[in-house]
């Protein structure tokens, strides 16, 4: 696959894990994500069906807002998309702090990884989490960051080091019922990144 083609499909998922915008309803509603990720993911056309939906674009949006706070938002009870959730506070360093080998906090070792990584590299967040760097949407974006600038083996590094919790994540996701738009773009993600770990036997066009 093209490397044009690798940031088009981070990009596109990365802005559709971010709080939904007329521009990513109007993708759901002509098909644009659909036949993107079926050509990033041609194994997994029938899973990709839910991210096409009937409706005008202000419909659909409408849904995609009500869909995201009931998974994303609710303060009573909400799928967290924070790498930190999912992995131990912290491994190495502050081994001592009495949490640091507990799940589920945020900003932990992998957050605070992910700050050093955007300071070294001048790397602007387009759309701010706070307390969440490590939100999925932004390790997306920055992989787009990545491709662009970075060698294959960093990417490559960066996928094992801060994409490797999603079939966590999925396997939470897939606990909400009924299943959604979001369940679907999240078990796509981590698709695409399972394949996008395998690049290092192959060669980039």
């Amino acid at each position: 696959m093209k490397v044009s083609q690798r940031i088009q499909v981070y990009q596109a998922l990365a802005q559709a894990l971010c709080p939904p915008t007329i521009e990513v309803a109007t993708w759901v509603a002509d098909g644009t994500l659909r036949r993107l990720l079926e050509q990033a993911l041609p194994g997994d056309v029938i899973a990709l069906r839910p991210l096409e939906q009937a409706g005008t674009s202000e419909e659909i949006l409408d849904n995609l807002r009500q869909e995201y706070y009931r998974l994303f938002l609710n303060p009573r009870h909400h799928l967290e998309l924070a790498e930190s959730v999912y992995k131990p506070w912290a491994t190495a360093g502050m081994a001592r702090v009495p949490f640091a080998h507990e799940q589920g906090l945020l900003m932990g070792e992998s957050a605070r990884h992910l700050l050093e990584l955007y300071r070294l590299t001048n790397w602007i967040a387009p759309v701010e989490f706070p307390a969440r760097p490590d939100h999925l949407a932004l390790e997306l974006a920055f992989m787009v960051h990545l491709v662009e600038h970075s060698s294959l083996g960093d990417q490559i590094q960066f996928l094992h080091d801060h994409l490797d919790w999603l079939t966590d994540l999925v396997q939470a996701a897939g606990q909400w019922q009924p299943p959604s738009f979001y369940t679907a773009l999240l078990q796509a993600v981590r698709t695409w990144v399972e394949q996008e770990r395998r690049l290092r036997d192959q060669r980039e066009e």
